[in-house]
């Protein structure tokens, strides 16, 4: 009898991949079931000439690596066995690769994003970091694996970072390598214009602080924002008349007061317009603009 060969196409991809089966020198019309690092993923009958039938395939099922570094890309087996003939068994192998995905194509900086991961080694922990196009790692988050290698974790985009392309890694903790051949792709397209939201202002303390009103601002996001409030008033007639800016500092998702003052304001009817920056000039909110009355 002819040795059984097996052959697969692709030989190398991720977790849900699909795999076409080639082989010959099998036993003719005999059952064989197929398998994958141990574990089933299909069955076919070998053909009256002794091969794979066409069109046979499996899909990469979740399964850990093995190897010390072996997340970069792990050789596993793909085996075809049938029962009761001898040199009819045959053995593959298929180079897993580790990979990650992102539920957004894009992301605000302080935007929340979900991260799943696979092909990685069991029962452990990575360290989610988001790399430049200069290969600088930005700790971002932790991912643990279960059983099979996989993971989940929801991360957030540093404050810190700006505007760039960046890709979804994992580092390992005891080597602290980059896990991905392939690491998802984020574009981090800077603040959102909803990352502070202004209220109506609260009056000028009764007419004893006259051009002084505080301005409610909303952090929506989930990172520390220090930002600076810009202030423009004008008349009712769409008249600029002054412009100033106040400091404020917002913790994750929560409010505060901007103070804002205009000196020497008649009384009358306004309207104050505001809007945040971040210090480096990065826009965190849009225009605001609120009728006034001193």
């Amino acid at each position: 009898m002819t040795l059984a060969t097996v052959n697969l196409a692709p030989a190398t991809g991720n977790v849900g991949a699909t795999v076409t089966v080639t082989g010959s020198g099998l036993a003719k019309g005999k059952k064989y079931v197929l398998e994958f690092n141990g574990l089933k993923v299909g069955a076919f009958t070998a053909s009256a000439r002794g091969v794979v039938p066409a069109g046979t395939s499996f899909v990469v099922p979740e399964t850990s690596t093995n190897g010390m570094k072996g997340e970069m890309g792990t050789k596993l087996p793909v085996r075809i066995t049938t029962k009761g003939v001898k040199n009819g068994d045959a053995e593959s192998q298929f180079e897993l690769q580790a990979s990650i995905k992102v539920d957004l194509v894009s992301a605000y900086l302080g935007q929340r994003v979900n991260a799943s991961a696979n092909g990685l080694l069991p029962n452990d922990t990575y360290q989610l970091v988001m790399l430049s196009t200069a290969y600088h790692a930005f700790p971002a988050g932790i991912v643990e694996t279960n059983a099979k290698g996989s993971g989940t974790t929801t991360f957030v985009v540093p404050g810190y970072l700006g505007p760039a392309m960046y890709h979804v890694d994992l580092m390992h903790k005891r080597d602290g390598y980059p896990t991905m051949q392939i690491p998802a792709a984020l574009p981090v397209i800077g603040y959102s214009p909803d990352a502070l939201i202004a209220s109506p202002p609260k009056g000028s303390d009764g007419g004893s602080r006259p051009g002084v009103v505080l301005i409610p601002f909303r952090n929506t996001t989930t990172t520390l924002l220090m930002p600076v409030i810009y202030a423009m008033i004008y008349t009712d007639k769409n008249q600029a008349l002054q412009i100033t800016s106040s400091a404020l500092s917002l913790p994750p998702e929560s409010s505060s007061e901007a103070l804002i003052s205009f000196a020497h304001l008649p009384k009358g009817k306004y309207v104050i317009t505001v809007f945040a920056t971040t210090t480096s000039g990065h826009i965190v909110s849009k225009m605001f603009s609120f009728p006034f009355t001193i």
